[in-house]
């Protein structure tokens, strides 16, 4: 009877390498969409471990030399396929785009099913000179290396420094999972490696079925790993597609790749369907994704949206690709345009003052020459002069007035080519009411290109700076103080 601490590890390794290979052809699915590579090779090397270090439990236990021959057999089954198929899962998982084609994979595989064939025709050049030997609790079949297996050890050791080498030199972020299970290969080579320097605990004692216990391991862990991997895409897969923003993933040679519902909501599911589609209906959109990252804004179906385009770099795994987020931002804007004619308002409170003043002084020698005119009977030199002063304070109570409506009034704004120096003019006159018993007002305005914007805004702005300049001068020094107002080519007033 063979003690538990030897045959322990063998049924454990066993046990999982199987349950894992298995998980691994039924989750299939699951290693594409998380794009991991292999899962049919990934199963086949597991079960090859699992004939690898089963097939020597029974060796172990079997008391005849019949039957210890026939599980060593086996046991080579299992053996031989294992270099082979970690080297084929690590070519198709990192190896050069050659390899990655079908007929360079069976390539890869023919001496490993070469082996296969000689160990079952012609196994004299595997072993000789076998027999039946006792060692520590148990018996062992000892032999001679045959020319076979020594071509087998020289395959498998160049096999796992070309395999290392390969690997070494991928990209290590590439799928989740493999990475490790492809490392844990190794685990069979370094128990040889001991045994060969004499390091195993009983004389004759196989340590390579036991090494693969820690590939066994490291294989659930794995495939654990990808659960959890699944879990978190599913995560972030609700938490995007419940995103109020909407989010669209346009490939480097630009095709639509992926669209969250807000998004597909936005544009309809048939305008996501190709790039000429969503041209179609967004035109300054696509027409953004040729630059660098970049934020705008961009107006669909009476919404205002905050659009972001950011290209991803190649570390993300999509050379070229960009990703669009688009933020339904007319809510704020309307508040924003509230604000706005709220803080209009209150400018026009203060200006309400002055403009009556302004006003009245026309008014009065408007009325006082239309009454004399009536009540005197000027001759008519006289009466002409008098009706041209009531007609120039006529005008300017008309431009006053202007002025003042054209401030005070709520029209939709329109972005457009506008001149500084004029909305500045009509700021000046609004506010003048304000300066002229405060300050001295000096001018200096030099030629300005035309600049996109809106007219009404820009005068509100330069009204609440005046008055602000103004009402920061106490009343009664105009003559000492003074307010400068300059506009250079920079767009500074």
């Amino acid at each position: 009877m063979v003690p538990l601490a030897f045959t322990a590890p063998l049924v454990l390794a066993c046990a999982l390498l199987l349950t894992t290979a298995l998980l691994t052809l039924v989750r299939r699915k699951l290693w594409a969409d998380l794009g991991v590579p292999g899962p049919v090779l990934t199963a086949l090397l597991l079960i090859a471990g699992a004939i690898w270090s089963g097939a020597y439990l029974v060796e172990l236990e079997a008391t005849t030399l019949a039957t210890k021959l026939l599980a060593k057999h086996v046991r080579y089954v299992g053996l031989l396929a294992f270099p082979g198929l970690w080297f084929a899962l690590t070519l198709y998982r990192v190896g050069p785009e050659r390899w990655l084609r079908s007929r360079g994979l069976i390539y890869s595989l023919l001496p490993t099913l070469l082996f296969e064939v000689l160990v079952w025709t012609r196994p004299d050049l595997f072993w000789t000179n076998l027999r039946l030997v006792s060692g520590g609790p148990f018996e062992h079949v000892v032999h001679d290396r045959g020319p076979a297996l020594i071509g087998f050890i020289v395959y498998c050791y160049a096999l796992s420094a070309l395999n290392l080498s390969l690997f070494l030199r991928s990209n290590a972020a590439q799928a989740p999972g493999v990475g490790a299970l492809t490392t844990a290969g190794l685990a069979p080579l370094i128990a040889n490696i001991l045994e060969g320097l004499g390091l195993s605990p009983i004389a004759n004692l196989n340590l390579e079925p036991y090494g693969l216990l820690i590939t066994a391991l490291v294989a659930a862990r794995s495939n654990g790993f990808l659960q959890f991997e699944q879990l978190r895409d599913i995560a972030r897969g609700l938490a995007l597609q419940h995103m109020q923003d909407a989010v669209i993933l346009i490939s480097g040679p630009g095709r639509v790749v992926d669209a969250n519902h807000a998004a597909r909501q936005l544009f309809g599911p048939s305008a996501l369907q190709s790039i000429q589609a969503l041209r179609a209906v967004a035109p300054d959109l696509v027409a953004a994704l040729d630059s660098e990252a970049q934020d705008f804004e961009l107006r669909m179906n009476d919404s205002a949206f905050e659009v972001r385009v950011q290209r991803l770099d190649s570390s993300a795994g999509m050379a070229g690709a960009r990703l669009i987020v688009l933020r339904d931002v007319t809510s704020r804007r309307k508040l924003d345009q509230q604000l706005a004619d709220a803080e209009r308002l209150a400018s026009v409170g203060i200006l309400t003052a002055g403009v009556a003043h302004e006003i009245n002084n026309p008014l009065t020698y408007v009325y006082a020459n239309l009454a004399s005119l009536k009540d005197q009977g000027a001759d008519g030199e006289s009466a002409a002069q008098l009706i041209e002063e009531a007609l120039d304070g006529a005008e300017r109570i008309r431009r006053i007035v202007r002025d003042l409506r054209a401030f005070s009034a709520q029209e939709e704004e329109k972005v457009e080519a506008i001149e500084v120096v004029p909305a500045l003019e009509a700021a000046l006159k609004l506010s003048w009411h304000e300066i002229r018993h405060r300050a001295r007002l000096e001018r200096d305005f030099a030629d300005v290109p035309a600049v996109r914007g809106n007219a009404r805004r820009l005068t509100q702005v330069f009204v609440n700076l005046l008055i602000n300049a103004a009402q920061a001068i106490e009343e009664g020094h105009a003559s000492s103080n003074e307010i400068r107002v300059r506009v250079r080519r920079d767009g500074r007033a």
